[in-house]
């Protein structure tokens, strides 16, 4: 709710309130003893500390738990189309009380991609709701390291992200996101941003709880996520992360923000030339960053504008081979059910030890690649529900809950081979996670970077193939800122089933801190063309 935003999430002066009521209570005192007259001449001498008491919310928060001056609140994000009243009924609230925790002068001045307190007993769609905080019980799954302890719910950001990246795309199609590849970027531009975009773009990467966290906090999260991940990258296994910042000829880029970009995001920062010059230089780095997995990440007419001053870019490229590959003897075509019909496909099988996480939604096969610190998590819905239904619960605390009681045996594993790229415009997507004011020239403050300065353009391509010896992916994004074994020797019970032949979610993550790299679905499986194999490493 820019411009009002600042209102409702920043707390009073400390003792304010507490002032204003002794002093009521004094007021009142005499006010009893008092004739009409003079009861008249102290209530118009009240009236500026009832104002006082009463001009905006007093919020209180814990992680994304809140309090508006006592009630228990949560936030909901604000779509196109949305108006005060209509929230209201579909939450079976009160415009009044809305307009109350709010501090809302106009109810029509509320706008897509910015946030609003709601009583915490609401009826909130979760599609509406935040995610959760992660739960207290550490995931026997993944370990808790510095980088997983952070305020950061990476998770729950990967969560929200794939779930509104699936609400733009095609009716059933494959989509694959790097979340750590967004938020990476966006992260970057945050530390330069200021006053309500900071909020905004921290509440949509979900790096904090009402004030947006201190620059260098970001930087201290972002370094320790990216130290993790380096130790993921082994001789067997190529995990390559870059985020770079394009700079205009001329145009002055703040010390302190090139410093942190440097310092904790790695990035190189480079002065080109905008238009089609650029795009080449900047397609040409990401596609030898991607080892030509991504060619062409901008297209006119990107940096043809000339109010482009600055582009930041980020990559990521993955390589793993499985620490237990599938025979290709074992691959034959099976039949997968899709949502538009049914057709055959080539199955990686294999008969093997191994550990499949149940819940009532879906059970998720454990997929290690070679080394343990990196897997897939093949998230495979239960007969009684979709896709859907567990996309909506996906993020920390449902991961949590699956990791708790492992099943281990010996499984009948049949997952489709696949391969398939996904393109997606970021502004749709992350503007109803609060991250509108980024986006909006009239009110995008990334004074932290250079004076009036605001996100134009931003995109991510992605892509993964996943065959018989492991997984090839790759991620590139853009922002064009603009100016202005189990088996113990007793009886085995037959090989469990795990047969991924209808859609299903799959997610590839680090292993000791969950920081999840890849996430998709998928609706239609098509094999890896033959002159793009995910076989030896570069």
């Amino acid at each position: 709710m820019h411009p009002d935003f600042g209102q409702y999430y920043e707390a009073r002066e400390p003792g304010r309130r507490e002032r204003a009521d002794v002093v009521i209570n004094v007021v009142l005192n005499v006010v009893l003893k008092s004739g009409l007259g003079r009861l008249v001449l102290l209530l118009l001498a009240l009236a500026p500390l009832l104002a006082a008491r009463a001009d905006e919310p007093v919020v209180r928060a814990d992680s994304r738990r809140f309090a508006v001056d006592g009630t228990p609140a949560t936030v909901v994000a604000i779509r196109p189309g949305d108006t005060l009243f209509g929230i209201a009924r579909t939450l079976g609230v009160p415009v009044s009380r809305l307009v109350e925790m709010n501090g809302v002068a106009d109810p029509s001045r509320i706008r897509a991609g910015d946030t609003l307190f709601v009583p915490s007993d609401a009826g909130i769609p979760p599609d509406r709701r935040p995610a959760e905080a992660a739960e207290s019980a550490e995931s026997p799954a993944v370990a808790q390291t510095p980088a997983a302890q952070s305020p950061w719910r990476q998770a729950d950001f990967a969560a929200d992200l794939h779930r509104r990246a699936v609400a733009v795309a095609e009716k059933d199609a494959n989509v694959v996101v790097s979340p750590w590849g967004v938020a990476s970027l966006f992260a970057m531009l945050q530390t330069g941003a200021r006053g309500d975009t900071a909020r905004g773009m921290a509440f949509a990467l979900q790096l904090g709880g009402v004030e947006p966290p201190r620059p260098d906090d970001v930087c201290e999260t972002f370094r320790e996520s990216r130290t993790a991940l380096s130790r993921a990258a082994r001789e067997d296994v190529a995990l390559e992360l870059s985020d770079s910042l394009w700079i205009k000829p001329g145009f002055a880029l703040s010390e302190s923000f090139r410093f942190r970009a440097r310092d904790a995001f790695d990035a190189d920062v480079r002065i080109t030339n905008m238009g089609a010059a650029g795009r080449k230089a900047i397609n040409e780095f990401v596609s030898e960053k991607t080892h030509g997995r991504i060619p062409n990440l901008l297209a006119p007419p990107v940096l043809d504008d000339p109010l482009t001053r600055l582009v930041a870019v980020d990559t990521i490229y993955l390589k793993a081979e499985w620490s237990d590959p599938f025979d290709p003897k074992e691959t034959s075509d099976r039949t997968f059910h899709a949502p538009d019909g049914d057709f055959a496909t080539p199955f990686l099988h294999a008969t093997r030890g191994a550990e499949i996480l149940d819940a009532p939604e879906c059970a998720a096969l454990r997929l290690p690649y070679l080394g343990g610190t990196l897997e897939m998590l093949v998230l495979l819905p239960s007969p009684s529900n979709t896709l859907a239904d567990v996309e909506a619960r996906l993020g920390r605390p449902y991961l949590d809950r699956l990791a708790v009681s492992p099943w281990r045996g010996d499984a009948d594993i049949a997952v489709p081979k696949f391969e398939f790229d996904s393109v997606h415009d970021l502004k749709p997507i992350l503007e109803p996670m609060g991250m509108g004011a980024a986006f909006d020239a009239g009110r995008a403050d990334f004074s932290g970077i250079a004076p009036h300065l605001y996100v134009g353009t931003a995109l991510q391509k992605a892509n993964i193939t996943v065959d018989e010896n492991g997984t090839e992916a790759a991620a590139g994004a853009f922002a064009e800122v603009e100016g202005w074994d189990y088996f113990d020797g007793e009886d085995a019970p037959p090989p469990r089933p795990f047969v991924a032949d209808k859609p299903f979610l799959f997610l590839i993550r680090e292993t000791r801190t969950g920081l999840i790299l890849f996430l998709g679905r998928v609706c239609k499986p098509s094999p890896p063309r033959p002159a793009n194999p995910a076989t030896t490493l570069p």
